[in-house]
């Protein structure tokens, strides 16, 4: 005591400080602020109000392109929105026409007559006009005969002309009769209706009924059959009148509605993009309202209506040149009797779907302009520059950091410790050596895999003929052709570890056919990058399951992550090619040109929408789709780790693993046992809960998933969740604790001792 009386305090001896120096208090997160007055002004200014006119706009685009597309679906289905009408009523009549010729005859002057009437032997000569027997001599006995004769001339070649008038109407009248031709036909973007006429004049074009509607594979197949049933004679009588002109006018058709059909086809994709860019664009805005200065939304509602208004121009050009080709045919179209109208109403829509969308365009343009000179002005005229707060007098520091973030705004868990897994893969089988027996393929996944591969060969093949843009294309592929194909990545992932087969070999080769209903080729690349996210796990460059910093730099919002659950699959397909290149191997070609063989006998043998089938089966099943969840929940940092631990020089281990024991393991080979796959990869899906059951004091506290559906939820909503929220590690598990690094042995079932091409 008497010692410490004589000693002074530190505190007293050295006047240090206990208050720390804050800083700059203006760039204090804890200093709390006066909030402003709330008025109208401040409220306008808050959210994005003039948001209002491009949602309006993009409603707008949506439905003139939706009204075009529907147009003549069924019978009365926006009727008026044809792109051409033609009037084939009066089909070949009047081809060839008969008319009488003007006579014209000579008389003499009155000059010459008066000559010769002074001239009193006149009358003796025949030749004189004053002879009785010269047929201009009024006063000639046999004018009355000649008169009488030339008006039976005059009725015969009436009757004459009449008569093959009415002959050549007859003969075209009997083959139109044939043929079956409608008196009416309207063109539109899916499907070409019939009609007939109303009134019997056959010439009010509103006075149509529609008797029919057929796509356009429908009209072809049915101007083949007419073009093979087209007589171009007929007898009358026992003559045989031929019309080779109408013949070979309808035989043409077949050639003119597939170039029409081809047309169409641009214009229909090219108005779908439209109306998908449209509505993406409405759904981008009302977040862009409520979040004003997020430049990410400000991007995506550049993009999207860019997008629209370059095809929906494209449409517009396409249908504008249908209409000057369609007036070009109608002076020719009428001397064979049809008469073509052009489809104004369809024309006229889809210029202003061009024109409203260039506006939505020119909006967000201007907004991204405005933005973006206003922060260069206010970056100008700061008047103080920022500075970093100086230490605190008592701050107690760490170690030196030797694991250091890419960027300073890289927000990534960075640790320098070693990956978690083989640790505890050492203490389970020293604790429960029993677990080792587990290990070994399991012969059931073969028999799996078959069944998934045939459900969906069946499910393309019945959908062959379906739609592409239908309720029954749409629902079978994301109920059944995304689950299905969800199973089959997983099974492709569980014989990467070769626990279909004994032999390495008969498991490339098992993964090469579980790869084809995915409709890319996929398996023989996807082997060695996982290998490597086993061995590496959360190393920086190495582990391509890790998003880039673009990436989570790029898409940190709502809508950002949104779009990454969306296209998810995506982006695991093209990360990889980012991050390190493989070396091509025989199993890399053999898998290449397998899939792309297997893709083109199913267009040959059974059409393009099967193979579209299994592809867009492949997108929803590394989409918004519940088995899908498990991408974000296996590794993803959903609880928020400790202040300390975030502090890689701490080396505090973060958990990086997430387990998932739901009902979905049943349809995913289990792979939300993710902690112990990880911990045991030799270890085949069936007999992963049994391994949890034995060593279970290793798993019970670690953190799990409730529900996948959840994950993505609040993987999407939760601001405290993002991409960032990774576990990242320079070289870990390899500098520390590298005497526990993995070998490439343990990476699954047989392997091979030595280096796996492309295995880092």
């Amino acid at each position: 005591m008497a010692a410490t009386a004589q000693s002074p305090h530190v505190f007293w001896e050295e006047k240090i400080s206990i208050e720390p120096d804050l800083g700059d208090q203006r760039q204090s997160t804890y200093k709390a602020l006066p909030s402003p007055p709330k008025t109208p002004k401040r409220v306008m200014m808050k959210y994005r109000f003039s948001g209002v006119f491009p949602l309006v706009l993009s409603l707008a685009t949506f439905v003139l392109s939706l009204v075009v597309v529907l147009g003549g679906q069924n019978k009365g289905t926006f009727g008026g929105q044809y792109l051409v009408a033609l009037n084939t009523s009066r089909l070949g009549q009047d081809v060839i026409t008969f008319e009488k010729a003007s006579a014209t005859s000579t008389a003499r002057s009155a000059s010459a007559s008066a000559s010769t009437a002074a001239n009193p032997l006149d009358v003796l000569n025949p030749l004189s006009t004053n002879s009785p027997f010269n047929p201009e001599n009024p006063n000639n006995p046999l004018n009355g005969l000649g008169n009488s004769l030339g008006d039976i001339a005059s009725n015969l070649t009436d009757v004459v002309n009449d008569g093959l008038g009415d002959a050549v109407n007859g003969v075209v009248a009997g083959v139109v009769n044939q043929t079956g031709i409608k008196d009416f036909y309207f063109v539109f973007v899916q499907r070409i209706c019939s009609g007939s006429f109303v009134s019997e004049d056959g010439i009010d074009a509103d006075a149509v009924k529609i008797d029919d509607c057929r796509s356009y594979e429908e009209a072809g197949d049915n101007i083949t059959a007419l073009s093979k049933r087209v007589r171009s004679s007929i007898v009358i009588g026992d003559t045989q009148v031929s019309i080779p002109l109408l013949a070979r006018l309808i035989s043409s058709l077949d050639s003119v509605v597939d170039n029409v059909n081809a047309l169409r086809k641009a214009v229909l994709a090219f108005l779908i993009i439209t109306m998908i860019g449209s509505m993406l664009s409405t759904v981008s805005i009302l977040p862009a309202m409520y979040f004003p200065q997020s430049r990410l939304l400000v991007y995506f509602n550049m993009f999207w209506p860019a997008l629209a208004t370059c095809f929906a121009f494209l449409a517009a050009i396409l249908v504008s040149a249908m209409a000057v080709l369609a007036s070009l045919l109608n002076g020719f179209s009428d001397t064979v009797g049809v008469q073509v109208d052009l489809g104004g109403i369809a024309l006229l829509l889809v210029w202003l779907s061009f024109v409203f969308v260039s506006l939505i365009t020119f909006y967000w343009t201007s907004v991204w302009i405005v933005a973006s000179s206003a922060m260069r002005a206010s970056t100008t005229t700061a008047t103080m520059p920022p500075r970093e707060p100086a230490k605190r007098s008592f701050t107690v520091t760490a170690e030196k950091q030797q694991a250091q973030a890419a960027h300073a705004h890289d927000d990534f868990f960075w640790t320098y410790t070693e990956e978690p897994h083989r640790t505890r893969r050492m203490a389970i089988i020293k604790a429960h050596p029993e677990v080792t027996k587990l290990c070994g393929p399991e012969p059931l996944t073969k028999y799996v895999v078959l069944l998934v591969v045939s459900i969906q060969m069946a499910c393309a093949y019945l959908l062959r003929d379906t739609p592409f843009l239908s309720w029954r294309f749409f629902l079978t592929a994301y109920v059944v052709g995304a689950t299905a194909n969800q199973n089959l990545f997983l099974a492709i992932h569980e014989i990467s570890h070769n626990l279909a087969f004994r032999s390495p070999l008969a498991n490339r080769v098992i993964a090469v056919f579980a790869n084809l209903p995915i409709g890319i080729p996929y398996s023989a690349s996807f082997r060695p990058y996982h290998l490597t996210h086993h061995k590496s796990l959360g190393v920086n460059g190495l582990d391509t399951d890790l998003p880039t910093a673009f990436e989570a730099w790029f898409l940190d919002s709502v809508a950002g992550k949104a779009f990454f659950c969306t296209c998810q699959i995506l982006f695991y397909a093209l990360r990889p090619m980012f991050i390190y290149n493989l070396p091509l191997t025989k199993i890399h070609l053999f898998n290449i040109v397998v899939q792309l063989a297997f893709d083109y006998a199913l267009v040959q043998f059974a059409s393009g929408k099967a193979l579209a089938y299994l592809i867009l089966s492949s997108f929803l099943a590394g989409s918004l789709h519940p088995c899908a969840g498990h991408f974000i929940a296996e590794h993803y940092v959903f609880e928020k780790p400790e202040k300390d631990a975030s502090n890689p020089a701490n080396k505090i281990p973060i958990p990086e693993t997430y387990s998932y024991y739901g009902i979905l393991n049943f349809f995913t080979y289990n792979v939300g046992l993710h902690n112990e796959h990880h911990d045991f990869p030799a270890i085949p899906w069936t007999r992963l809960p049994k391994l949890n059951r034995i060593a279970h004091e290793f798993y019970d506290e670690l953190p799990v998933h409730k529900s996948w559906v959840y994950v993505m939820w609040q993987f999407v909503m939760d601001k405290d969740i993002s991409l960032w929220c990774r576990v990242k590690r320079e070289e870990g598990g390899r500098k520390v604790g590298a005497a526990s690094a993995w070998s490439e042995e343990e990476l699954g079932n047989n392997e091979n001792k030595g280096r796996i091409p492309g295995v880092f």
